[in-house]
């Protein structure tokens, strides 16, 4: 009984995060991720930005030191006006995402995903 009830938690987990996953890549997750690069390449800060030259000098992905120190490295050399701006956007885009996350777990509990037993 208790092996059976580990599986199933087991498979449930995976079924969460599938879901999650195409949730996330949705009409509106993609939505968000093309809002931040048209904010980026089209705010009247763009002429301080080149996305080529950061995608150029980028560390790749699978390294998370370098990443991380790549982009407070990028962050703090930029100019006052560009730190500004990202910080703004950082704000906005969070508040969205995390309204977002919070409409999805809503929907959830709501659907009974989120509370579902093993009755046997």
């Amino acid at each position: 009984m208790e092996r059976e009830l580990k599986l199933n938690r087991k498979i449930m987990r995976r079924v969460y995060l599938i879901y999650a996953a195409r949730t996330a890549l949705s009409p509106k997750g993609l939505k968000i991720l093309i809002l931040a690069l048209f904010a980026a390449e089209l705010s009247p800060f763009s002429p301080y930005l080149s996305l080529g030259h950061i995608v150029a000098n980028m560390p790749p992905f699978y390294n998370w030191k370098e990443m991380f120190s790549f982009h407070v490295s990028a962050f703090m050399q930029t100019q006052f006006v560009v730190q500004i701006s990202l910080v703004a956007v950082a704000l906005v885009l969070s508040t969205y995402v995390y309204r977002f996350i919070q409409h999805l777990v809503w929907r959830l509990a709501r659907s009974g995903l989120a509370s579902q037993s093993v009755a046997r």
